[in-house]
C-alpha cells in the first residue's frame, strides 16, 4: 500500500522487495500473472532440469541458465507449469516414469540408462523442534489480544496470538506481559492442547493456553485488542487460524 499504491508490482526486482517474498514465488508470479519471460524454479522443476540436461551435482544458476534458455518466447507461464506437472506426476524423486515422459528422447538421464542416478532425494536429517507457548487472551468485551510479526523474517507481517520461545507457563506469561503491556497471569490459563507447525528447517510446537476476562489494558506498539468479528480479517498464520478455530469449537467457552 505505501510503496505501489495497493497493486502487485509487475516487475522480478519489485516482487523481491516485498516481504515473504522469493525467487521462485516472484518469477512464477512474473511469469504466470504478468507474462514474463522468467524461469520459476520449485523442486519440480530442478529435478527435470537435472534429468534432462544430465547434471550430476548442478548449482542454481546453472539450472537457472538452463531452464531460462529453454523458455519459449511468451509463453513463460505455460512452461513453468508444464515443468513443474512433469515433475510432479511423471519425472519423479524416486522411480521416475520415463516411458510416459513426453520429452524423454531429449533426456540425458534416460539415455544414461539409470536416471534414478540423478536428482536422487537425500536423505533429511532429523528435523529439530522448537517449544514455545502462545496464548489466546480474551477481554471482558470479547477482545482477543493480537500481535504482529516483524516485517522481515519467518512469516513476516503476519498477525498472531502473543508467542514467546519458552516452554515455561510462568516464565512465558512474564515475558508476554512485558512485550504487550497486558497483564497475562498463569493463574488462570486453561490449557488447550499443542499445535504442530512443520516448516523446511524446524518444527514448532506451540503449546497454547487460554484466558479469559482478561483486563483490556493499552497495548505496546504492534499489539492491539481486535473484535472477535474481525479476527477473521487479519492476515493470520497458518497455525493460529487453527487456534482460533480451536478456542471456537470449545462450547463451554463463551467467546
Amino acid at each position: 500500500m505505501r510503496d505501489h499504491g495497493g497493486k502487485i508490482p509487475d516487475t522480478v526486482k519489485e516482487l523481491l522487495e516485498l516481504p515473504g517474498i522469493g525467487p521462485y514465488t516472484a518469477a512464477a508470479v512474473a511469469s504466470l500473472a504478468f507474462k514474463l519471460d522468467v524461469a520459476a524454479l520449485d523442486g519440480n522443476i530442478k529435478r527435470v532440469m537435472t534429468r534432462l540436461c544430465g547434471y550430476k551435482n548442478p548449482t542454481a544458476t546453472e539450472l537457472h541458465q538452463a531452464c531460462q534458455a529453454a523458455l519459449p518466447h511468451g509463453r513463460a507461464g505455460p512452461f513453468n507449469e508444464a515443468l513443474m506437472d512433469l515433475g510432479a506426476s511423471i519425472c519423479t524423486p524416486r522411480a521416475p516414469n520415463c516411458i510416459k515422459c513426453p520429452v524423454r528422447r531429449h533426456c540425458k538421464a534416460f539415455s544414461s540408462g539409470n536416471p534414478d542416478q540423478y536428482a536422487s532425494p537425500k536423505k533429511r536429517g532429523q528435523v529439530p523442534q522448537r517449544h514455545v507457548t502462545t496464548i489466546v487472551a480474551i477481554s471482558k468485551g470479547n477482545k482477543w489480544l493480537m500481535t504482529q510479526r516483524p516485517s522481515r523474517g519467518l512469516l513476516g507481517g503476519l498477525w498472531e496470538f502473543p508467542t514467546i520461545a519458552s516452554a515455561e507457563l510462568s516464565g512465558a506469561c512474564a515475558a508476554l506481559t512485558a512485550q504487550t503491556g497486558v497483564a497475562i497471569s498463569p493463574k488462570s490459563a486453561i490449557p488447550l492442547g499443542e499445535i504442530k507447525q512443520v516448516f523446511t528447517h524446524f518444527k514448532l510446537m506451540r503449546a497454547v493456553f487460554l484466558l479469559v476476562d482478561v483486563c483490556e489494558k493499552p497495548c505496546k506498539s504492534r499489539t492491539r485488542w481486535v473484535d472477535a468479528s474481525d479476527i477473521s480479517n487479519l492476515a493470520l498464520t497458518k497455525g493460529d487460524l487453527r487456534i482460533r478455530d480451536l478456542v471456537l469449537s470449545k462450547r463451554t467457552i463463551a467467546v
